[in-house]
C-alpha cells in the first residue's frame, strides 16, 4: 500500500508541482547554456548584460552564465540567448530539492501518528501520511494569497513558552499588552496573546490539557528539539479557561468569531484568519435538544468561514443513541472526530450519523507541560489532527481554497470539510462506526485539492529590497506575458490598494513613508478572466524608532554591571537611566547595544530604563530589575529558577520577616529582593507573615518556604523546607513563625517563597518547579547571624538544659533534662502546624527518655515543644 502510494506521489509531482514552481526554484540571474560544436562562450557574450561564470562540462559544452536582472527578466534572457548563433539550448539554473520530508526533530521517530513504520504491535500505514503531505508544494504558514493561517485552540490554556509551541503562537499585534486599553476596539482589553473569558484577560499560560492538544496541531519542526505537529508552521490562537461551563464555551467561540469577522470585514487589516477551531472537551450523554444555543453557534462560525473540529466522547458507546455535546450537533460546519490506534481500530465513541471520521489518538506522542514531550491518549488528541489538516489544505500551493475563503468564506469551510471526508483511508474495523468508515489521510486530501486545482498559478518569488528610506525595489520572475501582472501595494491596514498595471520587474516604489510597514502582492491575469494572487509580502521602510529588545544585565559584580540590548534595526542613540530606592542615580545617552556601569553599591536592587532617543516620535522605553552581587551566597551562587508565569490571578503581595515589611505586588518570573533587615540568629524562631493578592476572588493556596541553610546554591526539597501550609480563602494572610536550625551556616543566604493554587489535581510546589501556572515565586536575601544578643544568649543557655537527640533523627528520638524531675507535656509539630505527637511523660534529672513516635512520620522539619516545670522549651528537629 505504501509503495504504490509513493509512486503516485512522485508522478503527481512531475505532472503538477514542477509546472507550478519551476521558475520559483531557479537561481535569480543565472542560466545554463549548451553550445554547438566548436563554439566558445566568449562568442555568445557579445550580447550586453551577460557574464561568463564557469564551464560545467567541456565534453558536452555546457556553461554557467549570469545576466543583468535590471536589464532582462528570465524569459527575456533565455530568448536573447536562444537568438545567439551557436547556442543549442538555454535554460534557468534550477535549485535542487531533497526528496526527504522526514523532520530532523529528535523525537519525531516516536510520533507514529505522522509516519507509522510498522513496528511491533502496529499496522503498516495506520497513520495520516503526514510525511507525504509535507512533501507537496506549500506556502507553509500562509495561504497562496498571503493570509496567515490560524487555528484556534479552545482549552484550559497552554505552556506558552514551551520551546516547540512558543514560535507558533498567534499574537494580536494591534493590541498593546498590559496597558488596560482596548487598542483595536474589538471589545477585548489587552487581548495580545489570545483570550481567557473566565478571567477577562489574555492570561493563557495555565492548564495542562491544552499543551498536548496544541502540540498535535502546530509543534514547530526542524528546530532540533522535540517532535512536530501536523501543521508545524501555522499559528495557534489560544483561548484559555473555555472548558468549564457552557457559558465559557460560548464566550470562547465568540472571541474566535469576532477575530475572523474583523479579518473578513477589513480585508485582513485586523482580526485573524481563523480557518478552524478545536475543542477537545464536551458533555457525555447530553442531547443537542438540551443545548440548542450551543449547536446553533456553529452555524454562526461557519458563515464566517470557520470549520469546527470537535473530539467525541472517550467511552466506546454509540453517540447516535446516547447523545453527546457538541459532537451530536447537526451543523454542517462541525467536523466530529473519534480516536484510532496503531492497528487502525476505533478506540473512542462512535456513531454512523454523528461521528465523521477517526484520527490517531491512542498513545500519541506530543508536547507536555514542563517543556517536555510525552504520551497522550484519547479523542482529545485525535480532533486536533483534523484541525491541523484543515490548515494544511489552506497552505497548499493551489490557491483555490484560499481564494474561495475571500469570496465565500462559508463555502470554503464546507469545501475543506468535504476534502477531508472524501479522502479517508478505509479501515475494516470502522465500517458502520463513522460517516466515512475510515481514518483521516492528510496527503490524500491535499492531493485531491491539487488535482482539481485551477490552472492559473500565482507569482511565487516576489521579493523587495530597500533602496533608501523612501524607496523599495521589487523583483519577481515572469511566468507569462509581460502585460499580465498588476502590482498592488498599500501601507499595512489601509483600505485601498495602489496599482501598477502591466508591471515588469524590477519595479521601484518611490516617495514612501519612513518606518512604515507596507503590504505588496501581484495579481496575475490568466485566460478565461482568471486571476491568481501572489503571497502578500510585508516590508518595513527604515527610519523606525523601536524599543530595545532582549534587555539584560550581565557581568554582575559587587559594584558594576553590563547592560545589554538588541537595537532592533539601525543603530540608535539610547537614553539609559538607573535608580535605586533613593531615586535616579544615573542618566546618560549612548550609541550601540551595551553599556558598562560602575560605582554601584553591593547587594542592591536597581531598576534600569532604556529608551531610544527619537525625533518627532514618542519614545518606547523598556524597564527591568537587576541585583548586584555582594549578598553572600544569596547573589553569588546560581540558584534554580521557578517561574511564576503570568501571575495574573493570584500572587505574593507582601512578606513580613521579623519586624521588616516588604510590599512586592504582582511580578513575573522569580524576582530577587535583597531586602535589608531580613535577619535571624541560628537556633531562633522569627515571625513570618505572607499576604497573597488576588485579581477577583480568593482561592486556596499552597505556601511553602525554603532557606538554603548550608549555602550550597540549592534548596533541598525536604531538609531545607521550613514552612509547608495551606491558606484557605477565608484567611486574609498567613501569620506563623520560622524555626532556623542551630546547624545553619551563618551568612547571607537565599529564601524562596512559593505560592501555588491548591485546586483540584494541583500538587504542592517544588523549590525548582519550572512553571507554576497559577501563583508566584519570590526570592529574598536573609542574614543568618552567628552571634546573639545577651538576652538571646541567656535564653539559649536555658534552652540547652533540655537535650534532644539524635538530630536529625530516624526511628528514635530521646529527651533529657539536666536538672529537673517533673512531668513534661511534649508535642511534635510539623511546619504545616499539624501536631503529629502529643504525650505526657515524666523526666528524671540526667536520665534519658525515649519518645513513642507515630508510624509513617513524614520526613522534614518539626518543632519539638516541651512544657516542663512551668517553662516551655522549643527545639527544631529534622526527621529523615
Amino acid at each position: 500500500m505504501g509503495g504504490a502510494k509513493r509512486i503516485k506521489f512522485y508522478l503527481f509531482l512531475v505532472c503538477w508541482a514542477c509546472a507550478a514552481l519551476t521558475n520559483a526554484q531557479s537561481v535569480p540571474g543565472e542560466v545554463l547554456v549548451q553550445l554547438m560544436a566548436d563554439k566558445a562562450p566568449e562568442q555568445i557574450l557579445r550580447a550586453p548584460g551577460f557574464t561568463y561564470r564557469e564551464t560545467l562540462s567541456r565534453s558536452a559544452r555546457i556553461h554557467l552564465l549570469s545576466y543583468d536582472t535590471l536589464r532582462y527578466s528570465l524569459p527575456d534572457a533565455l530568448k536573447r540567448l536562444n537568438q545567439q548563433p551557436g547556442v543549442a539550448l538555454a535554460q534557468p539554473n534550477h535549485r535542487l530539492q531533497l526528496r526527504d520530508t522526514i523532520p530532523t526533530d529528535p523525537l519525531f521517530p516516536q510520533q507514529w501518528q505522522w509516519l507509522n513504520l510498522s513496528e511491533q504491535n502496529s499496522l503498516p500505514d495506520a497513520d495520516v501520511d503526514a510525511d507525504l503531505a509535507w512533501s507537496l508544494p506549500s506556502f507553509g504558514p500562509t495561504t497562496a494569497l498571503g493570509d496567515t493561517i490560524v487555528i484556534a485552540v479552545l482549552d484550559d490554556g497552554i505552556q506558552a513558552d514551551h520551546p516547540d509551541l512558543a514560535p507558533n503562537l498567534w499574537r494580536n499585534h494591534h493590541e498593546i499588552p498590559n496597558n488596560h486599553i482596548d487598542d483595536d476596539q474589538n471589545g477585548y482589553v489587552d487581548d495580545h496573546r489570545g483570550w481567557n473569558p473566565t478571567l477577562g484577560s489574555d492570561h493563557i499560560h495555565q492548564g495542562y490539557h491544552g499543551t498536548p492538544v496544541a502540540g498535535m496541531i502546530a509543534a514547530a519542526w526542524q528546530n532540533g528539539t522535540g517532535g512536530t505537529g501536523i501543521a508545524p508552521q501555522i499559528k495557534i490562537m489560544v483561548v484559555a479557561g473555555s472548558s468549564q461551563t457552557e457559558a465559557d464555551a460560548i464566550a470562547a467561540y465568540a472571541y474566535v468569531l469576532e477575530q475572523r469577522l474583523r479579518y473578513n470585514e477589513t480585508q485582513g487589516a485586523q482580526g485573524a484568519f481563523v480557518v478552524a477551531t478545536n475543542t477537545s472537551w464536551g458533555i457525555n450523554g447530553l442531547s443537542p435538544a438540551e443545548a440548542p444555543i450551543w449547536c446553533q453557534f456553529y452555524d454562526e462560525l461557519g458563515a464566517a468561514g470557520i470549520l469546527n473540529c470537535a473530539a467525541t466522547a472517550n467511552p466506546s458507546w454509540n453517540i447516535d443513541e446516547v447523545g453527546d455535546m457538541p459532537t451530536a450537533c447537526s451543523s454542517p460546519y462541525l467536523l466530529t472526530v473519534t480516536a484510532s490506534n496503531r492497528m487502525d481500530e476505533c478506540t473512542g465513541a462512535y456513531g454512523p450519523v454523528a461521528v465523521d471520521l477517526a484520527a490517531p489518538g491512542r498513545e500519541v506522542f506530543t508536547t507536555h507541560p514542563g517543556s517536555i514531550y510525552g504520551w497522550s491518549s484519547g479523542t482529545s488528541f485525535a480532533s486536533p489532527i483534523a484541525a491541523g489538516a484543515v490548515a494544511l489544505l489552506y497552505s497548499s500551493a493551489c490557491s483555490d481554497l484560499g481564494a474561495l475563503a475571500h469570496n465565500d468564506p462559508a463555502a470554503a469551510a464546507l469545501e475543506a470539510k468535504a476534502l477531508l471526508l472524501n479522502t479517508t483511508d478505509p479501515a475494516p474495523g470502522m465500517a458502520g462506526q463513522t460517516v466515512t468508515g475510515g481514518r483521516l489521510n492528510a496527503y490524500r486530501a491535499l492531493e485531491e485539492l491539487a488535482l482539481n486545482c485551477t490552472p492559473c498559478q500565482p507569482v511565487l518569488d516576489l521579493a523587495a529590497e530597500e533602496a533608501d528610506e523612501q524607496e523599495l525595489l521589487l523583483t519577481w520572475t515572469n511566468t507569462g506575458p509581460e502585460d499580465a501582472n498588476t502590482l498592488l501595494w498599500r501601507p499595512a491596514g489601509a483600505n485601498e490598494w495602489q496599482e501598477v498595471p502591466e508591471a515588469i520587474p524590477p519595479v521601484a516604489l518611490h516617495a514612501l513613508l519612513p518606518c512604515t510597514r507596507y503590504e505588496i502582492k501581484i495579481a496575475r491575469q490568466c485566460a478565461d478572466s482568471q486571476t491568481a494572487f501572489s503571497p502578500t509580502i510585508e516590508v518595513w521602510t527604515s527610519g523606525c524608532c523601536l524599543p530595545p529588545g532582549n534587555v539584560s544585565a550581565t557581568a554582575l559584580g559587587n559594584t558594576g554591571a553590563t547592560l545589554s540590548w538588541d537595537t532592533n534595526g539601525e543603530p540608535l542613540l539610547y537614553q539609559i537611566q538607573v535608580q535605586d530606592e533613593t531615586g535616579w542615580i544615573f542618566n546618560t545617552t549612548h550609541h550601540g547595544g551595551s553599556l558598562q556601569l560602575s560605582g554601584l553599591s553591593p547587594c542592591t536592587a536597581y531598576k534600569a530604563m532604556i529608551a531610544p532617543v527619537c525625533q518627532n516620535e514618542d519614545s518606547n522605553s523598556v524597564e527591568f530589575r537587576f541585583v548586584t552581587e555582594g549578598c553572600g551566597s544569596c547573589t553569588d551562587l546560581s540558584y534554580c529558577t521557578s517561574y511564576g508565569g503570568t501571575s495574573g490571578t493570584e500572587w505574593i503581595d507582601a512578606v513580613t520577616f521579623g519586624d521588616q515589611y516588604h510590599l512586592s505586588g504582582l511580578n513575573e518570573g522569580t524576582p530577587l529582593f535583597p531586602t535589608p533587615g531580613f535577619t535571624v540568629g541560628r537556633g531562633q524562631t522569627v515571625p513570618l507573615s505572607i499576604r497573597p493578592g488576588f485579581q477577583h476572588i480568593a482561592f486556596p493556596e499552597y505556601i511553602r518556604v525554603w532557606i538554603d541553610l548550608d549555602q550550597d546554591g540549592q534548596f533541598a526539597p525536604t531538609a531545607e523546607l521550613l514552612l509547608d501550609t495551606l491558606l484557605l480563602p477565608a484567611q486574609d494572610s498567613l501569620s506563623t513563625t520560622l524555626l532556623i536550625p542551630g546547624n545553619a551556616l551563618p551568612g547571607t543566604t537565599r529564601m524562596r517563597v512559593s505560592l501555588k493554587w491548591a485546586g483540584f489535581g494541583s500538587m504542592k510546589p517544588l523549590p525548582c518547579e519550572p512553571h507554576i501556572h497559577f501563583g508566584e515565586v519570590e526570592d529574598y536575601c536573609v542574614d543568618i547571624l552567628e552571634q546573639l544578643t545577651p538576652s538571646q544568649t541567656s535564653t539559649l543557655q536555658e534552652e540547652e538544659a533540655l537535650r534532644v537527640w539524635p538530630n536529625p533523627f530516624g526511628r528514635t528520638l530521646q529527651l533529657q533534662h539536666t536538672s529537673v524531675d517533673d512531668q513534661a507535656a511534649v508535642q511534635l509539630i510539623g511546619i504545616d502546624g499539624k501536631v503529629h505527637l502529643e504525650q505526657e511523660v515524666y523526666l528524671s534529672a540526667g536520665q534519658s527518655l525515649r519518645l513513642q513516635l507515630p508510624e509513617a512520620l513524614p520526613a522534614g522539619w518539626y518543632l519539638l515543644r516541651a512544657r516542663i516545670a512551668g517553662r516551655v522549651y522549643r527545639k527544631p528537629v529534622l526527621h529523615h
